[in-house]
């Protein structure tokens, strides 16, 4: 009998540097500090980066979120427990830790970033409990 292993994502909030647009932050990332990272630390199974798109407004629920969101992008990365135990260890050394400490703080507000773990989960087959609502549902009352 095959047991499922769990995964742990670890989930990073990062801002732009004062004076940046999001456009040369996501370049920057993308383009420079995602390369960084992955030669200097071992590999997550995945590795995503969520960039907030500018001046775009979400508010279904009338709830008036209005002002300067505190993040411009959530990271994620998917890890086996020892990997990243493995992943820690090799980040706190000062050959590892000096060169993305130095690079992040070419284009990221680093008092802003927020580092959080969890274990996920998911709905076996999909989204299987939401159904889809008939078009007319969504015409103007």
């Amino acid at each position: 009998m095959q047991t499922e292993q769990t995964l742990i994502k670890l989930i990073c909030h990062f801002k732009r540097k004062p004076g940046l647009t999001l456009e040369q932050f996501r370049d920057y990332y993308e383009n420079h500090h995602v390369k960084l990272v992955l030669e200097l630390l071992p590999h997550p199974i995945d590795y995503r980066r969520n960039y907030r798109i500018d001046d775009a407004k979400f508010d279904p629920f009338d709830q008036h979120a209005d002002g300067e969101p505190d993040y411009d992008v959530i990271t994620e990365s998917w890890y086996r427990r020892e990997d990243l135990e493995e992943m820690a260890v090799i980040a706190a050394r000062p050959e590892i830790a000096g060169p993305i400490v130095a690079d992040e703080e070419e284009f990221m507000d680093r008092s802003a970033t927020q580092l959080m773990l969890f274990e996920e989960y998911g709905t076996k087959g999909g989204v299987g409990g939401f159904r889809r609502l008939p078009e007319d549902a969504l015409a103007t009352r």
